[in-house]
């Protein structure tokens, strides 16, 4: 078979500026040549010119030149050979059942350039089960994801074709997966759920996103072992009842009671035996809920129905090893819920829908390049205590992403997100790890500017607190000190991490500091919270008269949410203890509300930041971990340079000529102690 070139093509190349005069031309006229049906073919003519497959394989091949004006060439089976391509014919099974869940064309379609059509797909190999939607997973660019609707076992897809040339899709030809949400199925059969996943899965969100779609009110409740049998209980009446329940299935509320596996054991027991009361009144739809001994109506002393649409969700992390204080849940507390794990969230899909809301056009693209950045400095970097790459991490970068293009729209894209990339990573790697991480950013960002994101309002207000406080700021330092604000930014907890002596205390100092003489309305709260008892800092329930005592951490909460106008940073000054620590973790997240075993709840606004100030995470669970900016400082942030100049300059006023001594005696004397070390 011969090889054929439509002459629209070397028009095409000539208009391009490739040099169609120079190609060899063959002689043709002696050759009669025939198609399949025995009719002679014409051409313009025929020459060689160069093909090169895809993997670099080159070879000359002579084509006859048609006059069809098409943009496909022909190649025989002789060029096929010379090029190395072997082809093997086979016939299609047309029996052969489709793989289930695979979306397929119904009958062929052809897309004009830059054209949208809507395109039959098959449902087949699916057990729709009477339903009417079904999500389809694109495996092609063209097509988008989303809900569709099925009829007769056939959904409408569009599909934009968004390149010059036409598009055909043909007969079978696969186009991604047919799926259901089974995490948001799962609320079809199952009242009452348990989400069981490791840390930053985001299982909260999960739910609070399938409650916004049936127009549910959630609330969250942070369980701890401050929580007792008697604190989630209310004696009244000699009736004992669960308030916090009682609220639930009169509002029709949804119910989270987040790490719930660290209550206590006789806490679990006797919270089984209220969620067993309730789920039987839902499912009977009697509206009449007994806890106690006594209706709702008796306990309450008024009329009270049970509300159907309400319903309970719990929470929790694996129970072992770096999960400190969890217990595992009894068998019969177990039966009582559906159990839905969620393991590996799918970061991808995500990263391209947020910077897709944040006006990104390569959102596709970007979000690949940066879930594999996580990915391999999972992989390649070392294991430390304070870092963690899942998805609240990834989440942050992208929000930075969304920040940096508002502030700086002249900027491209790529480097928008290397910038991010940068400042929400760097900040808590080892100096060996932040040189492996750039190594990284080279080869998945090629040829891109690696400039450090600044923020140009805080330059000047850092010279003149850096002054103000005789501190010499060293690049790197600076650099710590531009991390910690956006880490403040992006999260309401930030961990500053670092051994003694390495300037953890400088770092947030001078940038309170800065932020005020920029003008904002900035105070700090300090404390050593290892110098007093978990009562004492996150307050407790009298046992006797079930009264509720505040402790300082509760204390200075309710003070810093009634005046949202002033921004306040607490700061827990000393080492992080599970014990008191884990009762934060729905201050943390993206919740931003403590919640107290005497059932009251805090909701801290975005004018409060917690900060923490500590040499080491041994004791921190990874949730904990996950929930929270980390700014690492090494001892090699700072240099013997830096301290003895700001000695200096607290004595230059008496002692003129100091500097000078310094610098001809002292400087010149440890670079020449460093080079008899280095040799």
């Amino acid at each position: 078979m011969i090889s054929i070139l439509p002459a629209k093509i070397l028009k095409d190349a000539q208009r391009s500026g490739y040099d169609v005069d120079q190609l060899e031309v063959l002689d043709i006229n002696s050759t009669t040549i025939l198609d399949a049906s025995n009719n002679v073919m014409n051409f313009l003519g025929a020459t060689i010119v160069e093909i090169e497959l895809v993997g670099g394989r080159k070879h000359d091949v002579a084509f006859h030149v048609s006059q069809e004006n098409d943009n496909e060439i022909l190649l025989g089976t002789n060029a096929l050979a010379a090029l190395g391509v072997d082809l093997t014919l086979k016939v299609r099974d047309q029996q052969q059942p489709a793989k289930e869940g695979t979306a397929r064309v119904s009958r062929r379609v052809l897309i004009q350039p830059y054209e949208t059509k809507l395109v039959r797909v098959k449902c087949e190999g699916m057990d729709l089960d009477g339903r009417e939607e079904m999500v389809l997973w694109p495996s092609r660019k063209e097509v988008p994801s989303g809900v569709f609707s099925v009829t007769e076992r056939e959904a409408k897809v569009p599909v934009f074709n968004a390149h010059s040339e036409p598009m055909l899709l043909s007969q079978e030809e696969e186009l991604g997966s047919w799926g259901t949400n089974k995490w948001y199925d799962s609320i079809d059969d199952a009242g009452t759920m348990m989400l069981d996943s490791s840390e930053g899965d985001e299982q909260e969100e999960n739910k609070m996103a399938l409650a916004s779609l049936f127009g549910r009110q959630v609330l969250v409740f942070n369980c701890d072992e401050g929580i007792d049998v008697h604190s989630m209980r209310l004696a009244c009446n000699d009736v004992v009842y669960s308030r916090i329940f009682i609220g639930i299935v009169q509002c029709g509320a949804w119910g989270c009671f987040d790490e719930f596996n660290r209550l206590d054991q006789t806490v679990l027991s006797a919270v089984s035996m209220q969620i067993q009361t309730i789920q039987d009144v839902i499912k009977s739809k009697s509206g009449t809920c007994t806890l106690g001994g006594k209706t709702v109506k008796e306990i309450l002393g008024r009329p009270a129905t049970v509300d159907s649409n309400a319903a309970i969700f719990v929470t929790l992390n694996p129970a072992g090893k770096g999960y400190g204080g969890r217990q595992k849940l009894p068998d019969n507390l177990k039966q009582l819920f559906r159990p839905v794990v969620m393991s590996i969230p799918d970061n991808d899909i995500i990263a391209e829908t947020i910077l897709y809301s944040e006006g990104f056009t390569e959102a596709r693209t970007l979000a690949r390049k940066i879930v594999t950045i996580f990915m391999l400095s999972k992989e390649m970097l070392s294991a430390q205590q304070h870092y963690d790459w899942g998805l609240r991490a990834l989440k942050v970068v992208l929000r930075g992403c969304g920040d940096l293009r508002a502030a700086k729209p002249e900027t491209s894209e790529t480097d928008i997100v290397v910038q991010a990339l940068l400042l929400n990573t760097l900040s808590k790697l080892t100096s060996s790890d932040s040189k492996r991480f750039s190594v990284l950013i080279d080869d998945i960002f090629s040829s891109v500017n690696k400039e450090m994101a600044t923020f140009g309002d805080l330059v000047e207000p850092l010279k003149t607190a850096s002054a103000e406080m005789n501190v010499q700021l060293t690049e790197k330092q600076l650099q710590k000190v531009f991390q910690l604000y956006e880490q403040l930014r992006q999260r309401i907890g930030v961990v500053v991490v670092g051994p003694t002596g390495s300037g953890k205390s400088t770092i947030w100092r001078i940038l309170k500091r800065a932020q005020v003489l920029a003008g904002v309305a900035l105070k700090t709260v300090s404390f050593n919270p290892k110098a007093m008892n978990r009562t004492k800092l996150l307050g407790h329930m009298d046992i006797d008269t079930r009264e509720w005592s505040d402790g300082i951490l509760t204390m200075v909460a309710r003070e810093v949410v009634k005046d949202t106008s002033v921004h306040t940073w607490i700061v827990f000054d000393g080492d992080i203890d599970p014990e008191w620590i884990e009762a934060l973790n729905s201050v943390l997240d993206d919740n931003r509300l403590l919640t107290m075993p005497s059932g009251e709840r805090i909701q801290f606004g975005s004018n409060v930041n917690f900060l923490f100030e500590t040499d080491s995470l041994e004791f921190a669970s990874p949730a904990t971990v996950s929930r929270m900016g980390m700014i690492f400082i090494s001892e090699e942030d700072v240099s013997a340079r830096e301290v003895v100049a700001k000695w200096v300059n607290s004595l230059s006023d008496e002692h003129v000529d100091l500097p000078d001594w310094v610098e001809q005696h002292f400087y010149r004397q440890e670079r020449v102690f460093s080079k008899i070390n280095v040799h």
